[in-house]
């Protein structure tokens, strides 16, 4: 009688084992999923972030190349103005030893000091040289400010 007894408990032992055996792999298994999971979740999302940072260097490289542009052409457009505001000076000082000319053949006295009376045409080309060296003041002031 006890032969039998004993082979059930070695059954019912073996059951249990084996049952044990399986919940085990079967948690084994799940928790293997679950770390299978959470990589690729992590991989999508290192992607993703890849991906987002990758389009803001794009736009970053664009506004970069956009400045640079930019301040090329400011550059180019005050070398511009640099020369025309030269040109300007060297039309001056032409005027003015043209003025200082015109008076030493008329026989005006080149001091300023001494109230002599000027022909028309010298005041009217004093105005016109007055007022080229306010706009040449004004645009370099502009020049300036823009840059």
């Amino acid at each position: 009688m006890e032969l039998p007894k004993l082979e059930q408990l070695l059954v019912k032992t073996v059951c249990e084992q084996a049952d044990l055996a399986f919940r085990l792999q079967a948690a084994a298994d799940m928790e293997m999923w679950l770390c299978m999971k959470r990589a690729v979740n992590a991989a999508h999302l290192y992607r993703e972030r890849f991906e987002d940072n990758r389009a803001k260097n794009a736009e970053a490289g664009k506004v970069i190349r956009d400045v640079d542009q930019h301040a090329e052409e400011k550059t180019a457009k005050i070398a511009e103005l640099s020369s025309r505001l030269a040109e300007a000076e060297k039309a001056l000082v032409s005027a003015k030893e043209a003025r200082a000319a015109a008076r030493v053949r008329l026989g005006f006295s080149i001091c300023r000091f001494e109230c002599l009376p000027l022909a028309a045409a010298e005041v009217a080309k004093d105005a016109a040289i007055l007022s080229r060296a306010v706009e040449v003041e004004e645009a370099k002031k502009e020049a300036v400010a823009e840059y």
